[in-house]
């Protein structure tokens, strides 16, 4: 059953590739902190999260408030040592928020990112 999740993680009929903003934190000469995002490409497949909301735009376009990645690619959660990954999804900023690594079981992470506050307001 692992080998066909492995599989599908390859499978161009399953995956797409994704843009993650990688977010880091670096601290200038005169000790003033600032964040960096760095764009990177993986590729995923991209699910909303099952029975997850659903928020509105004004022009009434409704976007998942929560998506579902499985990827072969590590991605960052929230930690205390770094900033969590940002997902950009049709238009949309999704910050992760968990991430289960199951390398160990077929070589993939399943992770969770919720669509940031604000962005279903966008028109």
């Amino acid at each position: 059953m692992m080998d066909v999740l492995s599989d599908l993680l390859s499978d161009p009929s399953f995956v797409r590739p994704v843009t993650i903003l990688r977010r880091e934190e670096t601290v200038d000469e005169h000790g003033i902190g600032s964040t960096q995002e760095r764009p990177l490409q993986i590729f995923a497949v991209v699910t909303t999260s099952p029975g997850g909301p659903l928020s509105s735009t004004p022009d009434a376009r409704r976007q998942p408030a929560s998506l579902i990645l499985h990827t072969a690619s590590l991605l960052r959660g929230a930690e205390a040592e770094h900033q969590p990954d940002v997902v950009v999804h049709l238009g949309q900023r999704y910050e992760i928020v968990e991430v289960r690594d199951w390398r160990h079981l077929g070589g993939f992470i399943r992770a969770e990112a919720r669509l940031f506050p604000g962005e279903g307001d966008k028109s």
